[in-house]
């Protein structure tokens, strides 16, 4: 991803500024998966920020740009998104497990979305050294398609049709970031930066045992989906069929910044940035831990 800043700052247009910031993230090839969150462009808030800004959120776009600013600062932004919209699924034959016609009631989708970024930074008495510390979550998520009293994750009244996909999610990225920014002419300052990245997932959704194909599983686990009581077949999508899982598992990693801030004119600003991809501790894969649980469909109790 390649974005591209230009600010014009003071009423009097005195002052000028460009910034490009480029952020890198991991080309698919044959290799175990890893990943993170996608970064939110506007981490620092809603005002206009990038690699060229004297802003508290320059620690994460580009550290150098911290010499833009003198003294000691405190900065605490928050922002929250509700978003909420309808989901639409055809029905399932039963038979065959294929699009069948008619319709379904849409699904309210509910979202919550916070983010906060809290900036600490100081000059030390210097003119040429600025350090900072950052707190943010440049990427978090929460929704939930669960609808009904209670909303148990196990409860078809309450599941609604999207439970195939997901019935429940929340995750967020948090980022502890350390920055440095050393000016070594007027004209010229250097930053790096290093950010410990907490991750955690919490995930829902329902699997159809009827997938299976047939009536036992691996190791001869008897699934019964030929009976859902009375000697009915229980077929695709049947709520006897639907058994719950929810993941729960949280992540270490490591990102890295650096950037180059010069200034060729006085009135003008050019500054560079570079994000890292997050990568694990001691190795490029970033290790996970958590725990999982499935429900068994209500046709493995009633038949099992």
């Amino acid at each position: 991803m390649l974005t591209a800043w230009r600010t014009l700052e003071g009423l009097r247009g005195a002052r000028r500024a460009a910034a490009l910031v480029i952020l890198l993230g991991s080309a698919a090839t044959a290799r175990p998966a890893s990943g993170a969150g996608p970064f939110d462009l506007r981490v620092g808030g809603l005002s206009l920020t990038g690699p060229a800004t004297a802003h508290p959120a320059a620690a994460f776009y580009n550290p150098a740009a911290l010499t833009l600013q003198h003294g000691h600062h405190i900065f605490l932004d928050g922002t929250l998104r509700f978003g909420h919209g309808l989901a639409e699924l055809d029905p399932v034959d039963a038979a065959t497990g294929r699009p069948a016609a008619g319709t379904r009631r849409p699904q309210d989708l509910r979202e919550l979305f916070p983010q906060f970024f809290l900036s600490l930074s100081s000059d030390l008495a210097s003119d040429s050294v600025v350090v900072s510390l950052l707190l943010h979550t440049p990427f978090a998520q929460r929704f939930s398609y669960l609808q009904g009293a209670g909303g148990a994750l196990f409860d078809p009244a309450a599941q609604g049709p999207a439970r195939y996909h997901a019935v429940d999610l929340t995750q967020y990225h948090l980022f502890v970031t350390t920055a440095a920014s050393l000016k070594i002419i007027d004209q010229l300052s250097l930053g790096v930066s290093i950010s410990y990245v907490r991750g955690s997932l919490d995930f829902g959704f329902v699997r159809d045992a009827a997938l299976e194909g047939g009536t036992t599983r691996d190791a001869g686990e008897y699934v019964a989906l030929n009976d859902c009581g009375g000697g009915t077949t229980c077929g695709y999508g049947s709520n006897a069929a639907a058994e719950a899982v929810r993941v729960r598992g949280q992540s270490n990693g490591l990102g890295f910044g650096a950037g180059i801030l010069g200034r060729p004119h006085r009135s003008v600003e050019l500054g560079f940035g570079w994000v890292s991809r997050v990568v694990g501790i001691g190795g490029e894969a970033i290790p996970a831990k958590g725990d999982a649980w499935v429900r068994r469909s209500q046709a493995s109790y009633d038949n099992a």
